[in-house]
C-alpha cells in the first residue's frame, strides 16, 4: 500500500510540474512544436520474441512537453498483459516519467539524456500473492529525428535500479523505438 501512495505522489508531482510549465517555453521565445505523442514499437516486438510459450499485449504511449528551450518532460503510462503456459496470465501497469535535457538543440529534437522515475504495479491473475508495486530511479539516453513537420522517430534506452526491502537489488532495462506526432 505504501508503494501505491508513492506512485500517486510521483504522478501528482509530474502533473504539477507540467501544469506550472505550460507557457514557460513559449515565454522564452521558443518556436516549434511544444508537444509530442508517440507509441512505443519496440516493446511489443521484444516481449513477443522473448515468450516461447505465450504472448504479450503491451501498450505504451509517450507524451512529451517542452518545459524550457532545452528541457522536455516525458511521461509514459503503460499496460502489459502477459500469458504463458507455465505461469498463466498476469498484467503490469507502469508509469515512466523523465526530464530530458537536449544539450545541442531546442525542443523535441536531437540527442537527449535525463533522469527517470519509474513506478509499476504487477498483478498475477491466478496467484494474488505474486502481486506488488515497485518504484525505481534511473536514466535515459536517446535521439529524436523528424521526418516531416509533424512526424518523428525516436530511439532511446533507459536503465533503472531499485533496492528491495531484503537488501537485494532489482533492475530494469528499457528500449524504446517510438513513432510519434508532434503538435
Amino acid at each position: 500500500m505504501k508503494m501505491k501512495g508513492s506512485l500517486i505522489l510521483v504522478l501528482a508531482v509530474a502533473l504539477i510540474a507540467f501544469a506550472s510549465a505550460t507557457s514557460t517555453a513559449s515565454d522564452q521565445g521558443f518556436v516549434g512544436a511544444m508537444n509530442e505523442l508517440s507509441v512505443d514499437l519496440a516493446t511489443p516486438l521484444f516481449y513477443n520474441m522473448a515468450l516461447s510459450n505465450g504472448y504479450a499485449v503491451p501498450i505504451y504511449l509517450n507524451y512529451q512537453r517542452v518545459l524550457v528551450n532545452h528541457f522536455v518532460l516525458s511521461i509514459t503510462p503503460g499496460f502489459l498483459y502477459l500469458y504463458d503456459s507455465w505461469s498463466g496470465a498476469r498484467y503490469v501497469v507502469s508509469f515512466w516519467a523523465e526530464l530530458d535535457w537536449h544539450p545541442f538543440q531546442d525542443g523535441l529534437q536531437g540527442f537527449f539524456i535525463g533522469p527517470a522515475v519509474i513506478g509499476a504495479y504487477s498483478d498475477d491473475l491466478f496467484l494474488p500473492d505474486q502481486s506488488g508495486a515497485s518504484a525505481l530511479v534511473g536514466a535515459t539516453l536517446g535521439y529524436q529525428v523528424f521526418f516531416s513537420s509533424e512526424i518523428d522517430f525516436d530511439i532511446a534506452a533507459g536503465v533503472a535500479m531499485d533496492t528491495l526491502p531484503d537488501g537485494q537489488h532489482s533492475g530494469l532495462l528499457r528500449m524504446v523505438l517510438g513513432l510519434g506526432y508532434r503538435f
